[in-house]
């Protein structure tokens, strides 16, 4: 290894940073994945072609909703660079809103299947303000592309490891 390649090296605390917070998104993404349905069906009581509906109108969403995030952190300019301000502010709403995913209102079916469109829809938002950034942040921690590499391997252990404990956990401690 030249001493290019060295002075390139992401330092192994940031790798170990970067993999946990994946890790972390990763969780709040295999409960939604994993336990979203069951939620909207048996827990808020709706109807499973509703349900089905809402996931594919939210996936349409979402072809528009990425690449306008994209443009949006590509254009973000603070004096904490492009990234970090959506990394910042994401986190708690959007655990807030992966526990309003679950959490049944009390209201009738209609006011039921509103309150789902407008948590999911607004959960989609604000997981994609984490989303961008923190895959677009790896272009940013080296102009070694085999150093980018391996630091994007590296997490994306960490976030199979992150769906694992959604997994592994979620309905341990939901019995």
């Amino acid at each position: 290894m030249n001493s290019t390649a060295n002075a390139e090296r992401v330092p192994s605390s940031v790798v170990a940073s970067y993999t946990v917070a994946l890790g972390g998104q990763n969780i709040l993404f295999a409960i939604q994945l994993n336990f979203l349905m069951f939620a909207f069906t048996d827990l808020l009581g709706l109807l499973p072609a509703a349900v089905g509906t809402l996931l594919l109108l939210a996936r349409v969403f979402d072809a528009v909703n990425d690449p306008l995030m994209g443009y949006v952190v590509d254009r973000t300019r603070t004096r904490w660079g492009k990234f970090r301000p959506w990394l910042l502010i994401s986190p708690l709403p959007l655990g807030l809103l992966t526990v309003a995913m679950f959490y049944n209102p009390g209201l009738p079916p209609t006011e039921t299947l509103i309150y789902a469109y407008i948590v999911y829809f607004a959960w989609t938002i604000i997981y994609t303000l984490t989303d961008v950034p923190i895959w677009s942040l790896t272009a940013t921690m080296s102009r070694d592309v085999q150093e980018r590499s391996r630091v994007v391997s590296i997490a994306r252990v960490g976030s199979i490891i992150g769906i694992g404990i959604a997994a592994i956990f979620v309905p341990v401690v939901a019995t």
